[in-house]
């Protein structure tokens, strides 16, 4: 009766979560690891009923029939291992960003192989009686077990070789979750009759929900973001621009960022934090030109040498700016990315950029990544000084540039990259 309280508790809280998370979602475009979150939270309760059922049955083995004590063993090994699976597959969301259904199959496909062979075995159960509770033993236990151990220690691995990249409080979180994941199953194996495999499900759901998917958190990032791009749209529009210079190279920007998770070069920068902090960061990137005044901003023909003077002091008002609007601001990296974004987005890979002259990687790499986006899409529009050149010319710009104006490996990535490049500039062209 203990381990039956023990999982009506879970299935409580759980239900509280669930209930939480819907009330607060709302409509959008759902990444993986919103996906990845909801399998979680919908799969503890389920598998906090099923360890339940299990607990019970287990102890009226002369009562309840073979077969449904067999299925709710095996429902109770399956969905346990999908949460486990599912934890792995959200952590390697948010550190290496897994962003395709392959990748996430290649994740599942050792819990696959585990389900069909706990599947096979079941039959094979058998029961120990022991001093509080009976509890159940065979091929299947090892196998549901084996493959959550399994899981856990790719979790750690995974979240050794990346602590350096994540953000302080995910890095706490996660390191939360690991020890508290760790602890129950350690526990379970030593103690087979302690029963607290309950627990696990509904621990994971409250330190995801806390720390990545609280809905309120969401919305407030978001409300954030559009205040942010609603600013940078404000100062953009004064050269007639219309916002759209903002919209299309964070369009840009995702695309070197989604090559570049492709790309073994950029496996330790790569990580869902940094692209979202880079995509977030790059409407920012010519934010100070509001302090640019509009006879040189404006100007229809060549700027003088003392008028580009004043037209490259943008970087460093920008950083200045954006250093200052976000001292209170707790993201410590996400305030580096911006700032980096703001500054150094006109620095050149030979040296010859402003404001430092900063050459090759002494430049940060969101700073590259955003020079090669602000250069094609400034090239492909049209602005109050030039008419928009082809996107042929365009391209030939980035590869010509590559080792002398732009980071030589970001420059071939975005050019390889041109069918996905010609298909969003024609879309955003008919759509603007």
């Amino acid at each position: 009766m203990y381990a039956f309280k023990l999982q009506a508790g879970a299935i409580l809280c759980s239900t509280y979560f669930i209930a939480a998370y819907l009330r607060g979602l709302k409509p959008g475009v759902r990444t993986y690891g919103d996906r990845l979150f909801a399998f979680i939270l919908f799969m503890a309760p389920l598998a906090s009923f099923f360890d339940g059922a299990t607990a019970v049955t287990v102890n009226m083995l002369d009562t309840v029939p073979s077969w449904v004590n067999l299925m709710l063993h095996a429902a109770f090994f399956i969905s346990m291992d999908a949460i486990v699976i599912a934890l792995f597959a959200f952590i390697s969301f948010h550190t290496i960003g897994i962003n395709d259904k392959r990748q996430l199959f290649a994740i599942m496909l050792p819990g696959i192989i585990s389900s069909i062979l706990v599947i096979y075995f079941i039959k094979d159960l058998y029961y120990i009686h022991g001093i509080t509770t009976n509890y159940s033993m065979g091929i299947s236990v090892y196998i549901s077990y084996g493959i959550m151990i399994l899981y856990l220690i790719l979790m750690n691995v995974l979240f050794i070789t990346k602590r350096r990249t994540l953000v302080r409080p995910k890095l706490r979180a996660l390191a939360l979750l690991m020890f508290y994941m760790a602890t129950l199953l350690i526990v379970q194996v030593i103690i087979p009759e302690s029963l607290i495999t309950a627990l696990l499900p509904i621990g994971a759901v409250a330190v995801l929900y806390i720390n990545f998917q609280d809905p309120a958190l969401q919305e407030l990032k978001h409300y954030n973001e559009e205040m942010v791009t609603g600013f940078a749209t404000l100062v953009e529009s004064r050269d007639e621009s219309t916002g759209n210079h903002i919209k299309h190279t964070k369009g840009y920007v995702e695309i070197i960022l989604n090559e570049m998770r492709k790309n073994p070069k950029y496996s330790k920068q790569i990580t869902q934090d940094f692209i979202e902090n880079v995509i977030n960061a790059a409407p920012m990137h010519d934010i100070g030109k509001i302090a640019i005044p509009d006879q040189i901003l404006c100007k229809p023909s060549k700027l003088t040498e003392e008028e580009f003077d004043i037209m490259k002091t943008h970087t460093t008002i920008g950083s200045k700016l954006l250093e200052e609007t976000f001292v209170d601001l707790n993201d410590v990296e996400y305030k580096r990315v911006a700032y980096d974004v703001a500054k150094f987005h006109h620095e050149k890979w030979n040296g010859g950029g402003y404001p430092e002259g900063l050459k090759g990687e002494e430049i940060p790499l969101s700073a590259r990544i955003m020079a090669i986006a602000d250069v094609f899409e400034a090239t492909s529009s049209k602005r109050c000084y030039k008419e928009a050149y082809d996107i042929d010319t365009c391209f030939k710009i980035i590869k010509d540039g590559a080792g002398i104006d732009f980071d030589p490996t970001l420059a071939n990535l975005f050019v390889d990259a041109h069918d996905k490049v010609r298909q969003y500039h024609s879309k955003e062209r008919r759509v603007s």
